[in-house]
């Protein structure tokens, strides 16, 4: 009789270890499925949305440069005088919008290097454009794809050849100013630590 319980009990142990490896190795294979579906979703999902935000760049730059190169018309005496007026210059810093929204055709706040108004104007009369692209962009419907999350990637436009950095943003010029002009010059970005 003993020697029959003890073979019922190493048949029920043998058992209970079978089902139960049985059981882990199946959640084992069934969580490596489930995973391996997980992670091509991201990876589509993650193409998808670097392509989205390819075109969205491409886009607005495209947008930028036919404003920018198209013959504009001659700037009026009236446009230039209300530009002129809202010119200021804040702790050796020239603009517009340094400190308040003074001048609204534009939306942000363009700081330049050039200390008289007429200097930058063909370029500041052309800005409205960033301003348009920028809030096309950022008013763009998502239309249930996962790609269009809201970001506000487009804040500044600068242009290292002329001087200025146009902010879509008012900014408080007494707080940030751009200064240096030298960016890419013996590889430093000529930024003050303490101004970023």
């Amino acid at each position: 009789m003993n020697l029959h319980h003890k073979a019922l009990r190493h048949f029920i142990s043998a058992s209970v270890i079978v089902l139960t490896s049985s059981f882990l190795i199946y959640e084992l294979i069934a969580s490596d499925r489930a995973m391996n579906a997980y992670m091509r979703y991201i990876m589509e999902r993650a193409d998808s949305s670097f392509l989205y935000d390819k075109y969205q760049n491409q886009s607005i730059a495209a947008h930028l440069m036919r404003t920018f190169e198209a013959p504009g018309d001659p700037v009026t005496a009236e446009k230039r005088r209300a530009f002129c007026d809202a010119f200021e210059a804040i702790n050796g810093t020239h603009g517009v919008n340094l400190t308040r929204h003074n001048y609204p055709a534009l939306h942000g706040t363009l700081q330049t290097a050039a200390t008289q108004c007429t200097d930058n104007l063909d370029d500041a009369l052309l800005l409205p454009a960033f301003d348009q692209a920028v809030s096309i962009n950022r008013s763009q419907d998502d239309h249930s794809h996962g790609l269009g999350t809201l970001e506000l990637k487009f804040r500044y436009y600068v242009d290292l050849n002329k001087h200025y950095v146009y902010f879509y943003d008012l900014i408080n010029s007494r707080r940030f100013a751009m200064h240096r002009w030298t960016f890419l010059q013996k590889g430093t970005m000529g930024i003050n630590r303490k101004d970023i």
